[in-house]
């Protein structure tokens, strides 16, 4: 008994601070966002190209394109809900704040992107400003990281399933198994 305590506590301790961080930055970008540099749509998207740009450049320096493409609505993507059919579960869409279109991807964007272009698209009425942007853009960066590259991308999930997999939660299962679970990722290895 003592020894699961001791466990439980630890990780509570590890999942509490990391919620301390997590708020932490929540409120930075909540305060940032708050400062009048999302307070009309044409500011917004002044402030998004310039948080993007970085990037932009990046993908450029490597013979790709990013494009970023501002909706005020209809920015739609498939989630699966538990809640849904009685509990049972099932898919349903949700307006998103952003969403992101892989290098090359044929079939989630309705009009097919130029090869070697990306898409990050910023839905107005629903974004939650920087925090969005990062989003959208560790999206992207991550993509382009992993472009050409299946070892290091191989490698990159490799050790990440491995640090999931020690992780235990107290009921004994661990992390990745816990992840994996999810009907969202059905499918997804």
């Amino acid at each position: 008994q003592a020894k699961f305590d001791a466990k439980h506590n630890a990780l509570y301790n590890s999942i509490f601070k990391n919620f301390e961080i997590a708020k932490e930055a929540t409120d930075y970008l909540s305060r940032a966002d708050g400062n009048g540099i999302f307070a009309t749509k044409e500011k917004a998207i002044e402030a998004y190209n310039e948080q993007f740009k970085p990037l932009q450049k990046l993908f450029a320096d490597r013979g790709k394109t990013l494009v970023v493409e501002y909706i005020e609505d209809g920015a739609k993507q498939k989630v699966w809900d538990p809640d849904a059919k009685d509990g049972k579960g099932d898919w349903v869409e949700q307006d998103a704040r952003g969403l992101y279109t892989r290098l090359d991807d044929t079939t989630t964007d309705p009009v097919k992107l130029p090869k070697g272009t990306a898409k990050i698209t910023i839905n107005l009425s629903r974004s939650t400003g920087r925090g969005t942007a990062s989003h959208e853009g560790l999206h992207a960066w991550l993509d382009l990281m992993f472009d050409g590259k299946p070892a290091l991308k191989a490698s990159f999930e490799a050790k990440l399933r491995q640090t999931l997999q020690r992780i235990e939660l107290p009921n004994g299962e661990n992390m990745y198994d816990f992840i994996k679970s999810d009907k969202f990722l059905e499918g997804i290895e």
